[in-house]
């Protein structure tokens, strides 16, 4: 199935269910408009742009900071060629906040559309809409010397979950739900 057969496929799955947030949000040089599905969606592989974790500890969450002073919960990238979803997950979460992770639980999605007609001249990433696989997981070792500094992640910490929700939109809130849910915290 090729990227567009793949894409109506993924639209019709989605039609009849109602997300769980719609977000707008700055990415560095890019408005995009975020659609947060909660639940177990069968999302065909050539899809996925990036994959992502909400990471929970002994109750707590990590909050990631990023450069533009926005914090969330889904740490997590883009897939390097022939790289698994899970092998992706392992490697992005560490890279971006120095946590090693357990178990992946699958627990929803964010669907992606740019509000801009183009990309920036100098956008190097894939343009149209994209989706963001998102899992629970427990963290299981913190590895600060694992994180990369020169991405867009300042760092992180690990946070309540109480004080997190008062810091992030709504759909980090719907997923970060969902991962509690999933987890059984």
């Amino acid at each position: 199935m090729d990227r567009q057969e793949a894409l109506i496929t993924f639209k019709r799955q989605i039609a009849g269910l109602a997300p769980a947030a719609i977000d707008d949000a700055q990415w560095p040089t890019i408005r995009v408009r975020v659609r947060t599905f909660v639940g177990v969606i069968d999302i065909p592989d050539v899809l996925i742009s990036s994959v992502r974790s909400v990471v929970l500890r002994r109750g707590q969450v990590v909050l990631v900071r990023e450069r533009t002073g926005e914090s969330h919960v889904t740490p997590g990238g883009r897939r390097e060629a022939g790289e698994s979803i899970e092998a992706t997950v392992r490697r992005e979460v560490l890279e971006e906040c120095g946590w090693h992770v357990g178990r992946l639980v699958p627990i929803g999605c964010f669907y992606i559309v740019p509000l801009d007609p183009a990309p920036p001249a100098d956008f190097k990433y894939f343009w149209g809409e994209m989706i963001h696989l998102i899992h629970a997981s427990d963290g299981v070792r913190y590895e600060p010397r694992a994180r990369d500094r020169t991405q867009i992640e300042e760092g992180s910490r690990l946070q309540s979950v109480k004080r997190a929700m008062a810091e992030i939109p709504a759909g980090q809130r719907a997923i970060l739900n969902a991962a509690r849910s999933a987890l059984r915290i």
